[in-house]
C-alpha cells in the first residue's frame, strides 16, 4: 500500500475517534435527562395518586382522651371510686357538685357502664358542658353520643335518637357545624329508617330537626327535612337487630385473696382522700406532695399488689376447669381493670398516682387492645356454639359494633375502623342471607366529618 494512502487511513481514523466520543457522550446525556424525566413522571403520578385518594378524606380528629384537663380533677371526689363508691352514682354526684372534669374522667373511662346508663349519663354531662362553656369537651363528648347512638343496638330508637338531638345541638354550641350536620344526617336517616316507628313519631323526629337544619344552613339538608315533614310515609322492609351477646357470660366467683387484695386499696383510698382533705389547706403544690407521700405510697403497693393478683387469676383461666362464658366474663372483667390502670397512668384521678404506670402508658394501652381482642375471639367462639345460623349471624353483627364502639370511644386503641366497618359489611350481608335485612345498616364512611362508622342511606326519594 503506498505510503501517502496509509498516512491518509492514519489520519482519518484519529480524525473519527473524537466524534464517536462526543456522539457516545451525547447518547449517555440524553439517556440521562430521560431516566430523570421518568422518575420525576412517577414520582408526579404517584402524588397525584396520593392527593386523590385524600384529597376528601377529612383529617382525623384527637383522640377523647387528648380532651381530659387532668388539673380540673378534683383529687378526693375521683379517689372515691379507688375507694369503692360506684362509678356511675359518683359521676352524677360531680355533675351535681360542678366536678364536670371528674364526672368528664370516669365516662371517658369507665367501660362498666353500658346501655341506657351510658347514654343517660352522656346527656347529663352534656348539660353541664354547655352550660359551663366548656366547648371544647362537649364537642368530643357530643362525638361520643354520636357513636354510641349509632353503635349500641341495646338501646330504644326513642333514646338513640335524643342522643343524636342532643349531639347535634352540643356540637352547634361548640361551633362545629360540619359535625353539627353529620350528626342530623344520621338523625334523618334513623328517622326514615327505624322500623319501629309509626308515622307520627317520624314526623315527631323530622319536626325536631327542622329548627337545627335552619341553624346548619346546609341547603340540601333543609330542603330533605322538608320533604319529609310533608311526607313522613315509608314502606320500609328491614328489621332490628336482635341482640343478647353479653347476655352469655358466666359470672365467676372472686378468689379470696383478691377480695381482701381489694379491700386494702379501698382502705388505702380511704385514707388517703382523709389526708388530702385535711391538707387542703395547702397551697404549695410541694408541700402538699409531701404531705401526702405515706398515703399515697401505700395506695400504690396496695393497687400495684391487687395488679398482679388479677394477672395471675387471668393466666390461671387457660389452666382452670371453667366454661367459655365464665371465661367471657373474666375478660370483661378485667378490661375494666385495664381500663382503670389506663385512667390512672393519664392523671385521671387529677394527680401522679403510679408513676411506674404513667412511665408505661403505651404499655397498657396495648394491653387494653390485647385484652378487647381476646373478648372478640371469645365472643366468637361463643357466637360458634349457638344453634341457629340466623343466632350465629345476628349476634356476629351485634359483636362488630360493639368493637367498632369502643374504637369510637377510644377503648380500643388502634384498631382501625375501616377494618372493623368491612367486617360489619360482611356480617350484615351475611345476615340478610339468613332472611334477616338490617333496617339500620351501618357501614364504614371515609367522607364523613371525622370517618368512622355511619348509617348507609336506604332510603333514597
Amino acid at each position: 500500500m503506498p505510503h501517502d494512502i496509509l498516512i491518509f487511513m492514519g489520519m482519518n481514523l484519529a480524525s473519527s475517534r473524537p466524534v464517536v466520543r462526543q456522539r457516545r457522550k451525547r447518547l449517555e446525556l440524553l439517556l440521562l435527562l430521560s431516566f430523570f424525566l421518568c422518575l420525576l413522571i412517577g414520582i408526579g403520578a404517584f402524588g397525584a395518586l396520593w392527593w386523590l385518594r385524600n384529597a376528601d378524606t377529612p383529617v382525623l380528629l384527637p383522640s377523647l382522651r387528648q380532651s381530659l384537663q387532668p388539673v380540673q380533677i378534683s383529687r378526693p371526689l375521683a379517689l372515691h371510686q379507688l375507694s369503692g363508691d360506684p362509678a356511675e352514682a359518683l359521676a352524677y354526684q360531680a355533675i351535681a357538685a360542678g366536678e364536670l372534669d371528674t364526672a368528664y374522667a370516669i365516662v371517658l373511662y369507665d367501660t362498666a357502664l353500658t346501655g341506657g346508663r351510658r347514654a343517660a349519663l352522656y346527656q347529663k354531662l352534656a348539660v353541664g358542658l354547655r352550660a359551663a362553656g366548656q366547648m371544647e369537651q362537649l364537642a368530643f363528648l357530643s362525638r361520643a353520643m354520636r357513636a354510641t347512638a349509632l353503635l349500641d343496638p341495646t338501646l330504644p330508637t326513642s333514646e338513640r335518637i335524643q342522643l343524636l338531638i342532643q349531639s347535634i345541638e352540643g356540637f352547634l354550641a361548640a361551633a362545629q357545624p360540619p359535625e353539627a350536620l353529620d350528626a342530623a344526617t344520621q338523625a334523618m336517616r334513623m328517622g326514615m329508617s327505624a322500623p319501629d316507628l309509626l308515622p307520627a313519631q317520624r314526623a315527631e323526629i323530622f319536626t325536631r330537626l327542622d329548627p337545627l337544619a335552619r341553624q346548619i344552613a346546609d341547603p340540601f339538608f333543609t330542603q330533605q327535612i322538608d320533604e319529609l315533614l310533608r311526607n313522613p310515609f315509608f314502606a320500609n322492609t328491614g328489621a332490628a337487630l336482635p341482640t343478647g351477646l353479653f347476655m352469655l357470660s358466666d359470672p365467676v366467683e372472686t378468689a379470696p385473696e383478691l377480695d381482701v387484695a381489694t379491700a386494702r386499696r379501698q382502705l388505702a383510698a380511704q385514707a388517703l382522700v382523709a389526708r388530702i382533705t385535711a391538707l387542703a389547706y395547702v397551697q404549695n403544690e410541694a408541700d402538699f406532695q409531701a404531705g401526702i407521700a405515706a398515703e399515697q405510697q401505700e395506695l400504690i403497693q396496695t393497687l400495684l399488689a391487687e395488679d398482679q393478683l388479677r394477672r395471675a387469676a387471668l393466666e390461671n383461666t387457660a389452666n382452670t376447669d371453667i366454661s367459655l362464658n365464665q371465661q367471657f366474663a373474666i375478660l370483661q372483667e378485667y378490661r375494666n381493670w385495664s381500663a382503670l390502670k389506663v385512667r390512672i397512668a393519664s392523671l385521671g384521678f387529677g394527680f401522679s398516682l403510679v408513676p411506674e404506670w404513667e412511665a408505661n402508658r403505651d404499655a397498657l394501652l396495648q394491653e387494653l387492645a390485647t385484652i378487647t381482642r381476646n373478648l372478640d375471639t371469645i365472643s366468637e367462639e361463643l357466637i360458634n356454639r349457638q344453634e341457629t345460623e340466623v343466632d350465629k349471624a345476628a349476634m356476629r353483627v351485634e359483636k362488630l359494633m360493639w368493637l367498632a364502639l369502643q374504637s369510637e370511644l377510644g377503648l380500643y386503641p388502634n384498631q382501625p375502623l375501616d377494618e372493623l366497618g368491612n367486617q360489619l359489611r360482611f356480617a350484615q350481608d351475611a345476615l340478610a342471607e339468613q332472611g334477616v335485612p338490617l333496617a339500620l345498616r351501618v357501614l364504614f364512611d371515609s367522607t364523613a366529618t371525622p370517618p368512622g362508622i355511619r348509617l348507609q342511606d336506604n332510603n333514597v326519594r
